[in-house]
């Protein structure tokens, strides 16, 4: 039988969907989902509102997904049939030896000729670096061409759902001996399981990545490299390995693109404490509690209502009948907005275990999404959770925060199809990221006292939760993104309004306040390599260029 390369699998999650639409094309779709507000759209943009015109017309009709970028090119050696002399390959994966280090990588792949030179600096200037994942260029990607693979910082559960690296990794020959070595029984998952090995030994600081040093990968004929037979074999050791790593307390299944998804079963399920805050838009509010209350599939729960002001009389109408159902509070607050102090005022409150803070303007549309989020808050080494959430067109409108934006934070993958799977597959599987949305964010409450909530002098609209998941995981508690819930966000595009007022004291004040408090965290994202576009979190991918002398 072939052996199975679990890197062509990989590839094909995300980058075989044909995204290359003209902007004709993607307006006339927009009409045809929503004519007026499409309309509306283009007239602010004519008129000169050209900001909010055009993140409105984002949320409509998508943003083009970009595979080559503007930034920095991508040098790798490119394929030429033989392998380098320096680094001859064996049967099945090559395993080869400079000094205490191992590169161990795929048939296929090709290390640049200064590798040995760049890894032993490397990992002599990071005594408790284990192991590196490289940066990787797969050349001739059937249906493709040439694309960037490039690693996000090692994340535990990224990796127990697909693996997602590049076809090689370096590690110490003292780790790779103490841990036995690969894994004969997985094929096509022995990296992923060697580095989940590594991490819960040693904890995820001890492997890295590095993007000095790009491997070529020669992707050409990668459809046929894997036949039914190798594919099911890679199919069923991706789901033991999760099934071994996982732990107790969790169900595993494949996908339907063969990526394990893990469902967690606590031993107690947690009371929790949704928090609402509103001011009026009655429309909304309604819509949010009915699925709170009425569409949410769980028992022990509470919800409090942080009345900000409201003024009209149906809104009072509503929240007076709502004090009548004995899992719902109204908190009145005549205080001017604070978004920070009035869900801190409710989160002192709270009976729940787990806080669920959700904007007025999210609609619940799944059943057990709040089990999948409280359950995920349990974890002793998770802070805040995030949804993923949706815009009523059906686009991402959040699937994690991504910092180091020319100095500023955006929404990974925002305006994508809702359906695609992402770059890496990183819209279908939970991952860690540097932050989540307070629209819709879980967290244990005892870990949100920790740190003394959010910080309502600082952060009183926006950036409160960027800052609140920066305190957090400074206590070893990380954000983590979670496709299991998704929901929709109706009037988050009107966050764009607050952008729009960049100017006002306020949006400049508190974007100050965040860069000047987490400089290190607001320049460098490791959930987001470096050498992908900066302008929008849209994960446009840097040119490529082949190195013939490698």
């Amino acid at each position: 039988m072939t052996r199975p390369d679990p890197r062509y699998d990989l590839l094909r999650f995300g980058l075989a969907q044909d995204l290359a639409q003209t902007t004709t094309g993607r307006l006339a779709a927009g009409l045809r989902r929503d004519a007026a507000q499409t309309l509306a759209a283009l007239g602010w943009w004519a008129s000169g509102k050209r900001l909010r015109g055009r993140m409105r017309l984002r949320a409509l009709i998508g943003d083009r997904v970009k595979w080559r970028g503007d930034g920095p090119v991508l040098v790798a050696p490119g394929p030429r049939g033989d392998a380098p002399p320096d680094w001859p390959l064996r049967d099945g994966l090559a395993i080869e030896a400079s000094g205490d280090i191992l590169l161990v990588a795929a048939p296929v792949c090709r290390w640049p000729a200064d590798a040995a030179a760049r890894l032993t600096d490397f990992f002599a200037a990071r005594p408790q670096c284990a192991a590196a994942v490289p940066d990787a260029v797969a050349f001739g990607l059937p249906g493709v061409g040439d694309v960037p693979v490039l690693s996000p910082a090692f994340d535990v559960d990224h990796w127990l759902a697909l693996a997602p690296a590049a076809p090689a990794l370096a590690i110490r020959r003292a780790a790779f001996d103490a841990l036995g070595g690969l894994d004969a029984s997985l094929p096509g998952a022995e990296f992923a399981d060697l580095l989940l090995r590594l991490a819960g030994r040693d904890g995820e600081a001890a492997i890295t990545t590095i993007d000095s040093v790009v491997v070529g990968w020669d992707a050409r004929g990668a459809d046929s490299a894997l036949d039914e037979t190798a594919t099911l074999a890679l199919l069923a050791a991706r789901l033991e390995l999760a099934r071994r790593h996982a732990g107790p307390d969790a169900d595993v299944a494949l996908d339907a693109a063969g990526a394990a998804r893990m469902t967690r079963r606590p031993k107690r399920w947690p009371a929790v404490t949704v928090i609402i805050p509103t001011r009026d838009r009655l429309d909304l509010l309604r819509r949010a509690v009915d699925g709170v209350l009425s569409a949410t599939d769980y028992d022990d729960l509470e919800l409090i209502v942080v009345d900000n002001a409201s003024a009209e009389p149906a809104t009072a109408d509503y929240l007076a009948r709502l004090r009548d159902d004995p899992r719902a509070r109204v908190l009145r607050d005549e205080a001017p907005f604070n978004f920070s102090r009035l869900n801190n005022v409710a989160a002192r409150l709270a009976r729940g275990d787990v806080l669920l803070f959700l904007n007025n303007d999210v609609e619940v549309t799944s059943p057990r999404w709040l089990r999948a989020m409280a359950a995920e808050a349990l974890r002793a080494d998770v802070g805040a959770v995030g949804a993923k959430l949706l815009y009523p067109s059906g686009l991402v409108q959040h699937a994690g925060v991504v910092t180091a934006l020319d100095g500023f934070a955006g929404h990974a993958h925002q305006f994508y199809p809702g359906d695609h799977r992402g770059y890496l597959h990183q819209i279908a599987t939970r991952r860690r990221v540097h932050a989540v949305t307070a629209a819709c964010m879980a967290v244990e409450k005892r870990k949100f006292d920790a740190v003394g909530g959010f910080d309502e002098a600082a952060f009183a609209v926006a950036l409160n939760d960027v800052d609140l998941c920066f305190r957090l995981d400074e206590r070893g508690w990380r954000s983590l993104y979670l496709p299991d819930a998704c929901l929709v966000h109706h009037e988050s595009a009107t966050r764009a309004n607050d952008r729009a007022r960049a100017e006002s004291a306020r949006w400049k004040a508190e974007k100050a306040a965040l860069a000047a408090r987490w400089p290190q965290r607001m320049a460098r994202d490791p959930f987001y390599p470096p050498a992908l576009g900066r302008r929008m979190a849209d994960y446009a991918l840097p040119r490529v260029r082949r190195d013939k002398q490698s």
